[in-house]
């Protein structure tokens, strides 16, 4: 088969390239002359030899040199050809011209042919034309060739996959060709997991094997080497599980838990351990971690499992964690069980003790003992107190015994009444890895106490009942035998309240009285003291008193008058010294009103801006407060047996209601009372009962509609407005217990407000100016002016009148008579400038009244003169009037 050339050279001296193959037309000329030699072609070959190793990308060359003599001048055209399989004609023959009649052919073998020999010839070729219609002669000339392809490094298979079943072994053998030279080779597995391995090698051969494995599909890469040839041999290892299915490593539980006190070791628990189901053929490795604490937790492989135990013999109470690992070998994964140990005290924690120290409590009672005891093991111990009031007599010991404590009873009789406080006791182990536990002991004080009695001062021979103000009466278990007046004799003594006792008694002698409640301890709480005086004959006098007078307040114990004189700003002093009266002062700028302190040892005054505290001898302050006061027209400063001293507070002519609190020392405000409205303007004006319980509160008398007359009783000290409909009025005045009570010298009335009987003067040219109640309430005195009290020469009268009498029954008081005075308390020169109303005050006994004006102040008995004979004023009920449907709550002649 005539080849096609790649290309066609023309030999002579000229060379023409032309392409072959298709086309037509001519090239070049037609025969040569007769008489030209003949084209002679030669090769300087006959065969050639090419090799290479498989696996070689660049194939092996050969050169076949072509000698043409006897060219035509029309040039001869070349070219060669392969037969057989190895060497391609188109790509692997090239030829060159190397001169005017030779030329070079390049012989190249084809690479990635197999092992083995391949032989074939090639043709070289000379032509007269470019078609090579016609062939020089001996043309075309053939040269055998022979291919020898060696063997490279190669495996067979070229992949291998190994397929096993769950805890069965895999194997497999890779056939190895060498390259010529070589008798061995090496192999190295990359990557992959360990349960591929290399087992053995031959010069020809490779051995793979795997472990038993869990399901899955593994792989790995052995790399074979051999000079500088290498193969990369890809291993895969397929496991498939068993019929029945497969298990990793099992634990069971999952978790610990033990407990146990300090010192302790629990009982030991047990894991059980089931193997993975691929038969590992190595056992379980277990390792042991903490997350708190160290050394408490032991494990011991068993057969089926492992036994786990955990002490707290090192150990203070609290919570420690820890784990185990248990680790098979490889596939098996390991397995974390996590334990937790709780230790608690290794001593019993004792209950808390509280100590209620009451009137009733007794010695025995402020001491005991608690068991120590032990949790586990038995130890020693000491004890500590972190208060001083708590004793620990024994303060060692060892569990099973008890400690013993009591309360210090000086340290109890300091502490504060009413109030608790705690002691913490803290019992010490004698082993070092037990925890103190510690308990409190809880101690609170409510001995009754006394803190003010009403009225402070009693008249000897003269029956009283007396009010008592404390705390802590209730819890007094046997109030009879420990509630003491010092050695006043003690009647229809009876419980109110917690806080409130009242008693009757007739003191015989002149003393002091402490007033008291004992208790079991025999501490000293805190008491009030009752004065019991003498009735003192004062005689009539008259004291010069200038100034204008605002209130008046009686001291029995000094048998003195105090008097705020807003015209000299100061307060004044009349003191009686069993002769004659003597009058001093002290300034007090602005001065407002004056009252006495609810146990009669402190005068209290009030300017627009302080209220002061005096000393009732000296006059000294002994203590001040900054506050406004009204000024206003009130009366006084009137104190109520719970220890409230009740003022008009304000800075304008709107005021309120306020007190003074004797035990803290302090102004407070009046208790709420949001449901009550008041008015207080240019107010408000009170009057109290000398035993401190009830006070009447009157508002102001300008506002329209008329406000109604309130009162207050010191059980609640809430306003309450009074029932009979009473509104305002300028002067109030009642008997010791509030059993009577006179308005404005125009009537009186009971407790309940019931009406006992109208003041009514016998002779009508005399008007009521002012004027007192008798202590016990039976008369009340009138002072009267005569109508021409300025110019006229009559003199003032003292009209006393009957108040026994039971409401209802008449409409007048009866007039038991009267007493002319020798002089005016007030100023006579100008009937709008002098005050009209003195100032009245009585002696506890009742025998002397006393009325302080802008001149004088007047003293007098309220004995009538000789012979005096009373005026009755009754007018007879009607029978139907006589009884009255009476309202819930209040008394008969209550409307």
């Amino acid at each position: 088969m005539r080849a096609c050339f790649s290309w066609l050279v023309s030999l002579c001296l000229l060379v023409f390239l032309t392409a072959c193959g298709g086309g037509g037309g001519g090239g070049g000329g037609g025969a040569a002359p007769a008489s030209a030699p003949p084209v002679e072609a030669s090769v300087d070959k006959t065969a050639i030899t090419l090799a290479y190793e498989e696996g070689t990308t660049v194939g092996s060359t050969a050169s076949i040199l072509l000698t043409v003599k006897n060219i035509p001048s029309t040039g001869v055209y070349i070219g060669g050809e392969a037969t057989g399989t190895a060497i391609s004609s188109a790509d692997d023959i090239n030829f060159s011209v190397v001169s005017d009649s030779q030329a070079s052919f390049q012989v190249s073998a084809k690479t990635g042919l197999t092992e083995g020999t391949y032989t074939g010839d090639i043709l070289i070729y000379v032509c007269l034309d470019i078609y090579c219609t016609k062939n020089a002669p001996g043309t075309p000339l053939k040269v055998k060739y022979t291919l020898t392809v060696t063997p490279t490094l190669k495996v067979s298979p070229t992949s291998v996959t190994i397929n096993s079943v769950s805890g069965v072994a895999g194997k497999a053998t890779v056939n190895v060709t060498l390259p010529n030279g070589y008798s061995g080779f090496t192999a190295t597995q990359y990557g992959g997991s360990p349960q591929i391995f290399i087992s053995g090698q031959t010069s020809n051969t490779l051995t793979l094997e795997t472990k038993p494995w869990r399901s899955g599909t593994y792989g790995a890469t052995v790399q074979l080497t051999a000079g500088s040839r290498v193969v990369n041999l890809p291993v895969s290892y397929v496991v498939s599980a068993p019929p029945g299915g497969e298990n990793d490593l099992l634990v069971a539980p999952g978790g610990l838990t033990f407990s146990a006190v300090e010192g302790q070791t629990p009982a030991t628990k047990t894991l059980a351990i089931t193997l993975p189901s691929w038969g590992s053929p190595s056992d379980v490795s277990i390792g042991t971690g903490y997350y708190s604490g160290s050394g408490w937790l032991n494990v011991v492989r068993t057969q089926t499992g492992a036994n786990v135990t955990v002490s707290a013999a090192a150990l203070s109470k609290g919570t420690y964690s820890a784990y185990l690992v248990f680790t098979p070998s490889v596939p098996g994964t390991a397995v974390t069980v996590p334990v937790s140990f709780t230790v608690g005290d290794g001593l019993a924690t004792p209950a808390p003790i509280s100590i209620a120290v009451t009137n009733s409590t007794v010695s025995a009672a402020l001491s005991g003992a608690v068991p120590v005891t032990s949790n586990g093991v038995a130890m020693g111990w000491t004890a500590t107190a972190d208060q001083p009031w708590l004793k620990l007599p024994a303060a060692s010991g060892t569990t099973g015994g008890s400690l013993s404590y009591t309360v210090d009873a000086a340290a109890l009789g300091a502490m504060t009444n009413f109030g608790s406080t705690s002691a913490k006791v803290t019992i010490t182990p004698a082993l070092s890895n037990v925890t103190p536990v510690s308990f409190t002991v809880q101690l609170s004080k409510s001995l009754a106490e006394v803190h003010f009695v009403g009225p402070y001062a009693l008249v000897t021979g003269r029956p009283m009942l007396v009010h008592v103000r404390g705390k802590g009466f209730n819890s007094v278990s046997d109030l009879a035998a420990q509630f003491t007046a010092g050695s006043l004799p003690v009647a229809d003594l009876t419980l109110v309240d917690d806080g409130h006792l009242t008693f009757k008694t007739t003191p015989s002698s002149v003393a002091t009285h402490p007033v008291a409640v004992a208790n079991g301890l025999g501490l000293a709480t805190s008491s009030a003291t009752l004065n019991a005086v003498a009735p003192v004959v004062y005689g009539d006098a008259v004291v010069p008193s200038a100034g204008k007078k605002r209130t008046v307040v009686l001291d029995p114990l000094r048998q003195a008058l105090y008097v705020t004189n807003s015209g000299t700003d100061a307060l004044t002093r009349h003191r009686f010294d069993g002769t004659n009266w003597n009058t001093d002062a002290v300034a007090v700028p602005s001065v407002v009103d004056v009252g006495m302190a609810p146990d009669g040892q402190r005068i209290m005054v009030t300017s627009s801006g302080a209220l002061r505290l005096l000393d009732p001898t000296t006059l000294s302050t002994k203590f001040s407060l900054a506050q406004n006061f009204a000024g206003g027209y009130t009366t006084g400063i009137f104190t109520t047996n719970n220890g409230w001293s009740w003022l008009a507070t304000g800075t304008g002519d709107w005021n309120d209601l306020g007190y003074f609190d004797h035990r803290s020392l302090t102004m407070k405000p009046r208790p709420s009372q949001p449901e009550l409205s008041t008015m207080f303007y240019s107010g408000p004006w009170m009057s109290a009962s000398r035993n401190g319980e009830r006070m009447i509160v009157t508002q102001s008398g300008s506002i329209s509609p008329a406000q109604p007359l309130l009162y207050l009783d010191a059980t609640t000290s809430l306003l309450k407005v009074n029932p009979a409909n009473l509104t305002f009025g300028y002067q109030v005045f009642m008997s010791d217990d509030g059993s009577r009570v006179m308005f404005d010298q125009n009537e009186v009335r009971d407790q309940s407000f019931g009406l006992v009987g109208k003041v009514r003067l016998p002779d009508s040219t005399y008007m009521a100016v002012s004027g007192v109640v008798a202590p016990d309430g039976s008369k009340v005195y009138v002072l009267a002016y005569p109508q021409d009290w300025v110019y006229g020469t009559n003199m003032p009268r003292l009209y006393v009148l009957d108040a026994s009498v039971s409401p209802g029954l008449q409409e007048y008081l009866p007039v038991l008579g009267y007493r002319t005075m020798t002089a005016y308390p007030t100023c006579r020169s100008d009937a709008y400038g002098c005050n009209l109303r003195p100032q009245a005050a009585i002696s506890p006994d009742g025998d002397t009244v006393f009325f302080v004006g802008d001149v004088n102040l007047i003293v007098a008995s309220t004995a009538l003169p000789a012979g005096t004979t009373a005026t009755t004023q009754t007018k007879p009920v009607a029978p139907k009037q006589r009884v009255r449907k009476l309202a819930p709550g209040l008394a008969p002649g209550v409307r």
